[in-house]
């Protein structure tokens, strides 16, 4: 049933694929597709779908050709990728180029090949968790702010004072004496200096922690990295850093600043900027392709009931509602992916 041919064109991972598919299987969908339609079509002085082709095909032609290339040219793609064994990394884009009954259609296609892979022995992986202590200065410090943003909210009127006003009052205060007494009056659910201090200490200790935590992963992963056959395709890399420059002078449109200067105060340059952001990417791109071949090659999946799960625990109203909807699933879905893409890699090393 092929009745097609294509051409292949590989440049750095992106691939463009020209298909030229016959009239004959052209309109083997269009006919299936007219036929679907036209029962449906009612036209006055006919039964539904009983009317002479010509008229039914005036009332839905538009139609009909819409939906045989939203039916025929994703169906051949992939008659193509299986055939080729051809992995895209990327969502696929599609361009008619030309297409009539006679001649049939013709279709280019983009998209990025997902890369050659080969993973590292993670066991291999050595990184120890450095914890981070916790001084007594620092809870002291964290109490102060603590108290003075209390004894702020509590002198707030109806409208909030103007900022010149705030700063004054800021710069003649006087250094606070920390008392039971104090801390009882904020109204906080704290009756005494110990149990707060606790309560900070507690804070500070999960904060570090996910620091910690946080800092040992980015390590993890990049030593997986280096220890695996990863390059992230240079055209997703070169896309990644236009988005950046975009976003970049954006913002300093919207702060009604020039390039030139502000690079200047900045002590960088455009080119300077745009290797940090190539390297961002790249860093970037290869962690999601380490834990994508991790997913894999392991045959990791999720679950339905993994996003209900998820779900149910979101205690936002707002971030339920959205996550519930089909955007938000697929998000979730790749999220847990990664999430466990990542506890197996914790698992694999020794």
């Amino acid at each position: 049933m092929d009745k097609y041919t294509f051409k292949k064109e590989v440049k750095e991972n992106e691939i463009t694929l020209t298909v030229r598919v016959s009239p004959e299987r052209f309109m083997e969908t269009k006919n299936k597709v007219f036929n679907n339609l036209a029962k449906d079509v009612s036209i006055q002085g006919f039964r539904p779908g009983k009317a002479p082709r010509g008229l039914i095909e005036a009332h839905i032609s538009d139609k009909v050709y819409n939906q045989t290339i939203n039916t025929l040219v994703p169906e051949i793609t992939s008659e193509i990728f299986v055939k080729e064994k051809i992995n895209p990394l990327t969502q696929v884009s599609y361009e008619i180029v030309k297409m009539s009954d006679a001649e049939g259609i013709e279709y280019k296609t983009k998209f990025i090949e997902y890369p050659l892979i080969t993973l590292g022995d993670f066991s291999k992986i050595k990184v120890e968790k450095k914890e981070k202590l916790i001084t007594d200065e620092e809870v002291d410090k964290q109490l102060i702010n603590l108290i003075k943003y209390y004894q702020k909210e509590a002198k707030k009127g109806p409208e909030e004072e103007d900022k010149d006003k705030t700063i004054t009052e800021e710069k003649k205060e006087e250094e606070i004496k920390v008392t039971d007494e104090l801390i009882k009056s904020l109204n906080i659910g704290f009756e005494n200096v110990p149990t707060l201090k606790e309560q900070i200490k507690k804070e500070i200790q999960k904060m570090n922690a996910n620091e910690t935590e946080s800092k040992w992963l980015e390590e993890v992963l990049a030593q997986a990295v280096k220890l695996s056959k990863i390059e992230a395709p240079k055209a997703l890399v070169n896309e990644s850093v236009k988005v950046k420059e975009q976003e970049y002078m954006k913002k300093l449109e919207e702060l009604n600043l020039k390039l030139e200067e502000f690079l200047k105060v900045q002590n960088t340059t455009m080119e300077k900027l745009k290797s940090d952001w190539e390297n961002e990417s790249k860093k970037r791109l290869a962690n999601e392709l380490l834990l994508l071949e991790i997913i894999k090659q392991n045959n990791i999946k999720v679950t339905a009931e993994d996003v209900e799960k998820e779900i149910a625990n979101i205690t936002d109203a707002k971030t339920k509602e959205k996550l519930n909807k089909e955007e938000g699933r697929k998000y979730l879905v790749t999220m847990l992916l990664q999430e466990k893409a990542v506890d197996f890699l914790r698992k694999s090393i020794k």
